[in-house]
């Protein structure tokens, strides 16, 4: 009779039966697969003798529950597609304990740890699998926009409500002021606003960053369609231009119903000319890239959407940007900050953790001040946890809990009821750095050491 088991137990349970009937190293040199569905089955390196697989079947039959599939749950290496799973990139080489998730309630239960490789299909949140990856300066726009393209910063957050949106409103006109070129690009395709508050309606261009994931479905998007995506701000002031993409244009405006039609179609995969799969990620890159083409920009801010939905995975790993992670002082953004370093810390692989030294944590609407320093605390405990690495090496990802230049020290905005009903189309003299120097200080200082770095950088 097959026992009750949970989605938390699947995995350490089919470790149980593999190490108990196949011993350790083979468990080691082989592949979890879990399908679409959640179901789970074992690639085996080595060749298993029909005795043994016909134990473990029975086993995990028992043991998983609905977990286990009902075919093919144990597959050896000259298998049809066995070779495609055993030599797939993208298998993650995680760890795990499972005794105490096997029998909790029990005090001499010997603890074993196994490093296992785990491969996950999945129809969506495939991106959030994605490796993070830092182009090298030959590659890709890189930090300095001088040389190597425009810098990228994503404004990301694990709820809403916290000023990310007026954050970057805020970044976007100061950097104008400065005489930089700035693009902002709306991703918050379910609860659009970056566009409404730096363009007038009649400033709205036809097609948005929706647009371009829904035709990008059908093949490349062309260049005409690419420059109808672009608005130009009239609240800048200074020598430098902010263009913007919202979310949605004026057609979808002037045609609403459509909205959730094409929301459901932009966050599917399309296909390469050679007929490959391009991810969610994958367009969002084709679309940067496209609309940095259209003309030369310093900086590239990007409005990502809250949670962890799958829109934000490609800004967090795949499209070579800075993020600002936006955060209040509130349990809440310390349970969802514990499940994204989690998850980020399971990606590193061979690559080294300092990957995520463009992670930068923001601490919002901050109305105490005796606080900051209990908030930046807890940050620096979860990253302790999970993404820094003890060493003494100088060139080691490891920070103590007052290092400023850590990515869990947080940029500090101060609670500012003025900027509540934040709309500078209505009142664009809100936009005078008089006016937001006060509270944005720190951050607009941030940004500005980017782009110096980056110099110091391109001369070396």
């Amino acid at each position: 009779m097959p026992e009750s088991c949970r989605f938390d137990e699947s995995v350490p349970r089919l470790l149980r039966v593999l190490h108990d009937e196949l011993g350790l190293a083979q468990v080691e040199n082989g592949v979890v697969l879990r399908d679409a569905t959640g179901r789970l089955s074992f690639f085996s390196r080595a060749a298993i003798a029909p005795v043994k697989r016909d134990a473990v079947v029975e086993k995990a039959r028992v043991r998983l529950g609905p977990y286990a599939r009902p075919d093919r749950q144990i597959v050896g290496p000259d298998e049809p597609g066995a070779r495609n799973v055993l030599d797939d990139p993208d298998a993650l080489r995680l760890f795990a304990n499972f005794a105490d998730i096997d029998e909790p309630d029990r005090n001499d239960v010997v603890q074993y740890c196994v490093q296992y490789q785990y491969l996950d299909r999945r129809i969506v949140g495939a991106d959030w699998l994605r490796r993070p990856s830092a182009p090298s300066i030959d590659e890709a726009p890189a930090r300095n926009a001088n040389e190597r393209g425009a810098l990228r910063v994503a404004f990301a957050s694990l709820k809403g409500g916290v000023g990310r949106t007026t954050a970057l409103t805020v970044v976007a006109a100061d950097q104008a002021r400065k005489g930089r070129n700035v693009l902002v690009l709306d991703l918050d395709l379910e609860a659009p606003g970056v566009g409404s508050l730096l363009l007038t309606a009649d400033r709205t261009p036809p097609f948005g960053a929706i647009d371009f994931l829904v035709e990008r479905n059908f093949g490349a998007v062309d260049r005409a369609m690419v420059g109808d995506m672009m608005g130009t701000s009239a609240l800048t002031h200074g020598q430098g231009l902010v263009n913007v993409v919202p979310a949605i244009g004026s057609r979808t405006l002037e045609a609403p119903a459509n909205y959730l039609a094409k929301l459901s179609r932009a966050m599917i995969e399309a296909v390469s000319e050679e007929r490959e799969p391009v991810s969610l990620a994958g367009k969002l890159g084709e679309m940067l890239g496209a609309l940095e083409a259209e003309r030369r920009y310093d900086l590239v801010l990007i409005d990502v959407r809250a949670g962890l939905a799958e829109l934000a995975a490609g800004p967090l790993l795949a499209l070579n940007t800075e993020v600002l992670l936006f955060g209040t002082d509130q349990q809440q953004t310390l349970q969802d900050l514990r499940f994204l370093l989690a998850h980020l810390a399971t990606l590193t692989g061979a690559a080294p953790p300092s990957e995520w030294d463009r992670l930068k944590m923001v601490h919002a609407k901050a109305a105490v001040a005796a606080r900051v320093s209990a908030f930046r605390d807890a940050v620096w405990d979860l990253f302790s946890t999970y993404l820094y690495v003890e060493a003494v090496e100088l060139d080691a990802f490891n920070f103590d809990v007052d290092s400023a230049e850590a990515p869990h020290y947080p940029i500090v905005i101060p609670l500012d009821t003025a900027f509540a009903d934040w709309d500078p189309v209505a009142n664009p003299d809100k936009l005078l750095e008089t006016y937001y120097a006060r509270t944005f200080g720190d951050l607009l200082a941030y940004v500005d050491d980017l782009f110096a770095v980056d110099a110091s950088d391109g001369q070396s």
